[in-house]
């Protein structure tokens, strides 16, 4: 999200439409987290991944600037047995 839309809401807003379409096809969604722009700060990447494990994202792999992410599909109550 370009820096003067962020804080407003319109990331979260998305990803959380993606993610239920993703559970309601039952997929997997990815992600490549890293800090856009210059900032190679650790503490910037590490906000961005406490940020996607709030929605339900696990690390796979890491790298010193990168961590790849994955969430499962979660099912919705009534196809639950």
């Amino acid at each position: 999200v370009p820096a003067k839309h962020r804080s407003q809401g319109v990331g979260k807003k998305l990803l959380q439409h993606v993610l239920t379409l993703a559970d309601a096809m039952h997929k997997p969604t990815n992600v490549t987290v890293r800090p856009i722009g210059a900032s190679l700060d650790p503490e910037a990447l590490e906000d961005l991944v406490a940020y996607y494990r709030k929605f339900g994202f696990e690390e796979l792999d890491r790298g010193s600037t990168v961590v790849y992410m994955r969430r499962i599909p979660r099912l919705r109550e009534e196809e639950v047995i």
